[in-house]
């Protein structure tokens, strides 16, 4: 069963079924029936990944009932979450989504394209970081400062627009 841990070090388990699908509409405005169609692109899910107040919303509804039964209020709840209790806490929610998703053969195919996604994007991000180490920001401010020195003192043009340069006769 899909869970997460929170910075209390409590474990709230992530259930979807029926009753929550239906609480997740009411209260959350998120529609579990929808999440994860438009397969393989998955575009509501993207959205809701893009969310964190959806995510937040969502991942409240599921656990409201451990919530009371273990007598935590939701700003205790809401306090014990950071950006990586609130990672774990949406993966336990997509993974509980994707069990309650009604065709059987597609759960593990949709669990495939989540892996997929997950490495994806950590591969992006670590070649963006790779890139972003490469650049040079102090010469690049270097460049700019000349630039804007260049502007202020007459010795450089700015830079014109695409626009001044079409209505500019030509010699």
């Amino acid at each position: 069963m899909p869970s997460f841990v929170d910075t209390k070090k409590r474990t709230w388990r992530v259930v979807i079924d029926l009753l929550i699908a239906e609480r997740l509409m009411e209260d959350a405005g998120v529609n579990v029936f929808e999440l994860l169609d438009g397969f393989p692109e998955l575009r509501n899910l993207r959205r809701f990944q893009m969310n964190p107040r959806d995510q937040a919303a969502a991942i409240y509804v599921c656990v409201r009932e451990q919530l009371e039964n273990a007598n935590v209020s939701i700003e205790e709840f809401k306090s014990s979450f950071d950006a990586d209790v609130a990672e774990k806490a949406r993966e336990a929610f997509e993974e509980a989504a994707v069990g309650f998703f009604p065709n059987a053969q597609l759960r593990p195919l949709i669990r495939d394209l989540l892996s997929h996604n997950k490495r994806l994007t950590t591969a992006m991000m670590e070649e963006a970081t790779a890139k972003l180490a490469t650049i040079d920001m102090d010469e690049i401010e270097a460049n700019f400062r000349a630039k804007i020195r260049g502007i202020a003192d007459g010795s450089n043009k700015p830079i014109e627009s695409e626009e001044s340069l079409e209505s500019t006769p030509a010699a």
